[in-house]
Formats: structure tokens, C-alpha cells, sequence
């Protein structure tokens, strides 16, 4: 993809066209200069959300059995729900952090996925090097069409670089194998058809 481009067969995808220049939160600071950016997309924004629903849901949960059990809590009823409540909040604005910082990359030579608030660290893999794909689609995600798509190279027994939260995830990785292929048999990466 050109920059300026559109997502084409993506659509619906948070895709970002792809440039150079960039400040602190953008990916471009990853891509080496030899290298073209084939595919640069952000999380869904239901990753705020999805990102830690575990967390997110006990919280929730303690507000609804705080509001339930009020006659029994008394006055500690408001101040544990409104702390569980604040909480919230403080996970969905760490939420939004990451989602502000996270990244995922194709180029014409490797798959990456930047991310982090304090510290940024970017996951690549080359794509010579990759020998499994895999899309997970966990119930919370496939119920909003989102999924999850995993690279390994089988050096490390497991998945090395993952991009999470992503939408229309087997059409992603329609988008990759291809040029994973080509790297395969040695060919330049080139565009995605």
C-alpha cells in the first residue's frame, strides 16, 4: 500500500496509510528507511475495552453487588461502588495509552507490532523466517467480528508476534501470506496483491 492509499479489501479495518515522518507515537520510527511499508494498522477501538475484560468485569461487578447488597453495606455502599467505578475509569484510561502507542506493521521484509506507554518496544519477525500463522478468535472478539492473528517461526515453540484486537483477522492474513510465501521461496516481499 502507497501511502495515501485506501484499504481496499480491508475496509471496515483501521487502516493508516503509510508515510514517512511520523512523531513519537507513530510506527514509521520502526520501519527501517531500506524498507516499505506494505500494511500499517491500529487496534479496533474495542480494544479499550477488550484489553483486559477480566479486570474490567470484576470491577463492574463489584459496583452492581455493591448497589444490591447496599442495604446490608450501608454507608460503605456509595464509596465501594464509586472506588470500583473510579477504577474503571483509571483501566480505560491505561487502555487508551496503549492504544494510542500500539501498532501493527507489514513491510516488504518483516511483520512487526509496536506498542507500549513508557517505553516502546517493537516484535518483528522477518518474513523469511515464518512458518506458522494462526488466527484466534476469542468469544468477546468474534461477537464484535474482531480476532486475533499470530506469527511464529518455530524457533521459539510459540507465537512471536501478535496482532490483537484486529478487524476482519483471516482477510489480514490474506494480506500476509502471500508476501510470507514469496520470502519463502526467496523472492522479494513486494505488495500484497
Amino acid at each position: 500500500m502507497r501511502a495515501g492509499e485506501q484499504g481496499g479489501a480491508l475496509d471496515g479495518a483501521t487502516i493508516v496509510t503509510a508515510g514517512r515522518g511520523g512523531g513519537w507515537f507513530s510506527a514509521e520510527r520502526f520501519i527501517p528507511s531500506d524498507e516499505r511499508a506494505v500494511l500499517i494498522l491500529k487496534p479496533h477501538p474495542a480494544f479499550l475495552l477488550l484489553a483486559s475484560p477480566r479486570r474490567l468485569v470484576a470491577l463492574a461487578l463489584v459496583v452492581v453487588l455493591a448497589e444490591v447488597f447496599s442495604g446490608v453495606l450501608g454507608a460503605w455502599a456509595r464509596p465501594i461502588a464509586g472506588g470500583a467505578g473510579v477504577f474503571i475509569g483509571l483501566q480505560i484510561i491505561a487502555n487508551s495509552l496503549q492504544y494510542a502507542t500500539r501498532w501493527y506493521v507489514l513491510t516488504d521484509k518483516r511483520v512487526m507490532r509496536i506498542g507500549g506507554v513508557l517505553a516502546q518496544v517493537g516484535l518483528e519477525l522477518p518474513l523469511r523466517r515464518i512458518e506458522l500463522f494462526a488466527v484466534a478468535r476469542p468469544p468477546a472478539e468474534r461477537l464484535l467480528g474482531l480476532g486475533r492473528v499470530g506469527f511464529a517461526s518455530g524457533a521459539t515453540g510459540g507465537v512471536e508476534v501478535v496482532w490483537a484486537t484486529i478487524a476482519r483477522p483471516r482477510e489480514v492474513l490474506d494480506r500476509v501470506r502471500p508476501m510470507v510465501e514469496r520470502a519463502a521461496r526467496g523472492q522479494p516481499g513486494g505488495a500484497a496483491p
